[in-house]
């Protein structure tokens, strides 16, 4: 073959390769912008209007166009409005997700990886997000702090013997509120008789009723009695435990 032959094959053959090259990159290209342009969320599925919508309200309140829609885990309403719990992550930070709870289209509560309980009670965010969130009942509301310092040994003891009033009274325990403070005192503190008390009030689920939990400790015998006190000063239910 002369050298003008192999020459002329020469730029053929890198012709063709070129070509193919531009058409390999031109491809790359093309997906890339499909995938920015029809999936907007990390799980790969395009938007629907709604969750467009949402997008921009979280963005907009949170001044940042980089969040991204997961997906809306929640969305309810109910007397107080509309609600959402929304799974979010970030252009930046794929895969790291966060939570946000939006009322009305405003970003309510978040972004966060874990609401306390009792902050969302006390937001009169709807049981439909709570339960979700919080799957196993009955929820311990305004506990944490008191479970956490003063009656952090007694909490056990505390469940379970609401969880047995309920029980052995046929109700559906799904909530457990504290309404008052706690309160400590020592009766006949120089006696034999000596007893410290902890009181304090609690509703159960929706209702308005009150009741006492009542815990005494007598020291001579070492002996805890658990009580449930109603709204009327009736005794409703006691337990016993040696200490």
């Amino acid at each position: 073959m002369s050298i003008i032959s192999r020459v002329k094959n020469f730029r053929q053959n890198n012709k063709v390769a070129f070509i193919a090259i531009l058409a390999v990159v031109a491809f790359v290209v093309i997906i890339v912008v499909l995938s920015l342009v029809a999936h907007q969320s990390d799980d790969n599925h395009k938007l629907s209007s709604e969750e467009k919508s949402t997008q921009t309200n979280i963005q907009t309140d949170l001044d940042d166009n980089t969040v991204r829609l997961v997906k809306i885990d929640v969305n309810t309403a109910v007397d107080n409005g509309s609600w959402q719990l929304v799974t979010i992550d970030s252009v930046d930070n794929t895969g790291n997700y966060a939570a946000v709870i939006l009322k009305d289209g405003k970003v309510a509560l978040g972004p966060g990886s874990n609401f306390p309980i009792d902050e969302l009670y006390n937001n009169s965010v709807p049981s439909e997000i709570i339960d979700y969130l919080y799957p196993d009942k009955p929820h311990w509301v305004n506990f944490d702090g008191v479970f956490q310092d003063g009656l952090k040994n007694s909490q056990t003891s505390i469940k379970a013997v609401i969880e047995a009033y309920a029980y052995v009274n046929s109700i559906q325990l799904d909530k457990v509120t504290r309404v008052s403070d706690v309160t400590k005192q020592t009766l006949n503190p120089n006696s034999e008789n000596m007893t410290g008390v902890v009181e304090f009030k609690f509703t159960i689920n929706n209702s308005a009723d009150q009741y006492i939990y009542r815990s005494s400790y007598l020291v001579d015998t070492a002996q805890y009695t658990n009580q449930i006190i109603d709204a009327s000063g009736n005794v409703v239910y006691t337990s016993t435990i040696s200490g």
